[in-house]
């Protein structure tokens, strides 16, 4: 599995995930870091960045 496979499943997990998981702080903070790598490759799609909580419908800020 390619490592582009991997934080695309752990994205889809992440927008499953219930903000009242506690183990949803730490899953975005993953992400965010996954993505600083990818971020300035000419082939990556703004679209693919992950929506930090705040921003998310749904999602409770704290």
């Amino acid at each position: 599995m390619a490592m582009l496979d991997l934080v695309d499943m752990l994205a889809r997990e992440y927008e499953a995930m219930d903000p009242g998981d506690e183990r949803f702080p730490g899953l975005a903070y993953a992400l965010r870091v996954l993505v600083q790598s990818y971020n300035e490759h000419p082939d990556y799609r703004k679209e693919w960045r992950p929506q930090l909580p705040s921003t998310r419908p749904g999602a409770v800020s704290g």
